[in-house]
């Protein structure tokens, strides 16, 4: 079986990039697949820290991570493809467009984009269409799917940034947006600081929401 590669990048830090790769990885684990993660944002290794946290979790679905940049993650790219080892293979890329994301999108079945609702993210959307379309020339196959993301839970304000983003999205029309939005929600922190995705914690009021928010992610995306 072919390994599904999902890239998630963009053009901006806090967005929820690697807090949405650790979940989605986190959320196929438990649903039995095989799990590696790349993380290449050599700068801060979020998901890595992540993935250390995780060790503390016994009870959690194993899930591989391992940190490379250059040529060294292409390398490891095609040494778990080679060995069959995974079903899902995610690689975690920084907030700019850089040698990883580039090379990682030519090889990869997803894009995946987080932004935030907010002006300055919206900003970025055309960088994200070019890399897209710059990837599609070697990779015609490639997927792509804009996350709004960290969107604020009050409905007013939230209905209000989420407009004005599908909105600007229109300009671009090689990108499409999930329907599914990730909001700011403190699930997601406690969750992240264990090592844990959302949806391995325990069923409770404050978790729910984000449970179902990524567990409808991931059937948008892969089922």
């Amino acid at each position: 079986m072919t390994a599904i590669i999902t890239t998630v990048g963009g053009q901006k830090g806090g967005t929820g990039k690697s807090m949405i790769t650790g979940n989605l990885a986190a959320c196929a684990a438990r649903l039995g697949a095989r799990v590696g993660v790349i993380d290449t944002d050599f700068s801060q290794n979020t998901t890595d820290k992540w993935h250390i946290s995780r060790s503390n979790q016994p009870a959690a679905a194993p899930i591989d991570c391992t940190v490379r940049t250059g040529p060294d993650m292409e390398a490891q790219l095609d040494e778990w493809l080679d060995a069959d080892a995974y079903d899902h293979i995610f690689i975690d890329t920084n907030g700019s467009d850089s040698y990883e994301l580039r090379k990682a999108l030519t090889r990869s079945h997803w894009f995946l984009s987080p932004i935030k609702p907010q002006p300055a993210d919206n900003w970025t959307l055309g960088t994200v269409e070019s890399l897209l379309l710059g990837a599609r020339e070697f990779n015609p196959q490639l997927r792509c799917r804009v996350i709004v993301s960290c969107a604020p839970t009050h409905a007013g304000r939230r209905a209000m940034e989420i407009r004005s983003t599908l909105q600007a999205l229109k300009q671009y029309p090689a990108l499409e947006v999930c329907r599914t939005v990730i909001s700011d929600r403190a699930a997601y922190l406690r969750a992240w600081l264990a090592g844990q995705g959302v949806t391995e914690l325990a069923s409770a009021k404050l978790t729910t929401d984000a449970m179902e928010e990524v567990s409808k992610l991931h059937q948008e995306i892969y089922l």
